[in-house]
């Protein structure tokens, strides 16, 4: 199979797994990312579909030449893909009609929905459309389901074979609609408010994993001019932001980031530690956290990949994938061993010394990174208000490692009671919260 395509292997794994994978499929699901450099859900569906392709041949799309007019375009549909444009565009006493009756409808309205529907999409979203009309309103693709599901909900892309082609298509009467609205200050400025809820949140969700509806809105109304009167606005726009750029998801009490493979474990917490404010972010730093592959390479971080890059002789975007999910398994509360043995399955660990190296790293990575269920602080910031800093810790097999408070040392060895109160105020002993 050509080489920028998924293996057959790991085309199985990503078919199979459900919406909801288990602590193991997220992490394999992580590795194939970075293995085929896949930074978003439009990427992985993208790339899934066109493997499929080469082995079972294209998807039969509809057919259709030019003119492309919403009525043609439409006729294309199925009349389940029809009722979904019509849900979508909370089209009211048209539920019971035929497919005829329905697009007869729907010509009509679709064009008197386009800034509305547009109006929840962010300025990246959107030039993905604006892109295909100034091309006429016709560009050749490379199909995704993804994107004809995503955009197709609101009837204003389709996706069309021609001779044999595959194409994006925006209907005609769609497009004049769609320059005007690029042009408009106004319009623009909608989207640049969308742009910045979603990245905005993304920041919030990079250090806080997790945030409850209320807690969520409270920071929008902080960082931004979001006002109560655009909150229903504002779910509609991060909730088609999650499907889209799939950095973040919605669940039932909370937004999470998607490394967050337990998020009620991580919400309930949160709330556990009373006496913790969540840290204090500049909005500089979300803006910067809300950026597409973000990641917080602190100290730790980096001298964690110097060493899989010295002793594994690992380049440098392999390294900083190995440590990136080590840290995403310190922030859903894996044990150091835990941890341990993951890296185990990718990497030789010869002997105690170099298991006591890398064991020292993970407690140093956990140490200085941002945890979430730490609402955004560090462990050794909320040790060192408490003069309580541990200088060692205790792994399950007895193994005793010590810990320096000094930055990038693991050298001084003290004594610290496992059975004392943590120092992050959860009120649980140290053992059972932090030192996990």
């Amino acid at each position: 199979m050509d080489e920028n395509l998924l293996s057959l292997e790991d085309l199985i794994i990503l078919r199979a797994f459900p919406k909801e994978p288990t602590d193991s499929q997220n992490l394999l699901i992580n590795q194939i990312f970075n293995k085929y450099k896949i930074n978003s859900n439009e990427e992985m569906h993208s790339l899934i579909f066109r493997s499929l392709e080469a082995i079972n041949g294209p998807t039969e799309y509809p057919k259709l030449k030019p003119p492309y007019t919403l009525e043609r375009v439409l006729n294309t549909l199925t009349k389940d893909e029809l009722t979904k444009i019509r849900q979508r565009l909370y089209l009211k006493g048209v539920s019971k009609l035929r497919k005829k009756e329905l697009i007869e409808v729907l010509v009509e309205e679709i064009p008197n929905h386009v800034e509305y529907c547009l109006s929840y999409f962010d300025k990246k979203q959107f030039d993905y459309i604006y892109d295909i009309v100034k091309n006429s309103g016709v560009k050749k693709c490379k199909p995704s389901s993804f994107i004809r599901k995503h955009f197709g909900q609101f009837g204003i892309l389709f996706t069309i074979v021609d001779e044999g082609k595959c194409y994006y298509v925006v209907p005609k009467e769609l497009i004049s609609k769609i320059e005007k609205l690029s042009k408009d200050k106004t319009f623009n400025e909608i989207l640049k408010r969308n742009s910045e809820w979603i990245r905005i949140t993304n920041g919030l969700l990079n250090y806080y994993g997790v945030l409850g509806f209320n807690q969520h809105m409270d920071f929008m109304f902080k960082y931004t001019m979001l006002r109560q009167s655009e909150y229903v606005i504002f779910l509609g726009v991060t909730d088609l932001a999650s499907k889209f750029y799939d950095n973040f998801r919605i669940g039932e009490n909370y937004y999470y980031n998607k490394g967050a493979i337990e998020p009620e474990k991580i919400y309930a917490e949160q709330k556990s530690k009373k006496n913790i404010d969540f840290y204090h972010f500049s909005y500089e730093e979300l803006e910067q956290a809300g950026e597409a592959g973000y990641i917080d390479k602190n100290s730790a971080f980096r001298k964690f990949v110097r060493f899989f890059i010295t002793y594994y002789d690992m380049e440098q975007e392999e390294a900083e994938g190995m440590v990136l999910n080590t840290s995403l398994l310190t922030q859903n509360g894996r044990k150091v061993e835990e941890i341990l043995k993951y890296l185990e399955r990718y990497i030789e660990v010869p002997n105690t010394e170099v298991a006591q190296s890398i064991t020292s790293l993970i407690i140093e990575l956990k140490k200085h990174t941002r945890m979430w269920m730490l609402k955004g602080h560090k462990p050794i910031e909320l040790a060192e208000k408490k003069q309580e800093l541990p200088n060692s810790f205790e792994t399950n097999n007895g193994l005793r490692l010590a810990v320096d408070n000094t930055k990038d040392s693991t050298k001084t060895q003290q004594n610290f009671s496992r059975n004392k109160p943590c120092p992050c105020g959860s009120g649980k002993k140290y053992k059972r919260c932090c030192g996990k």
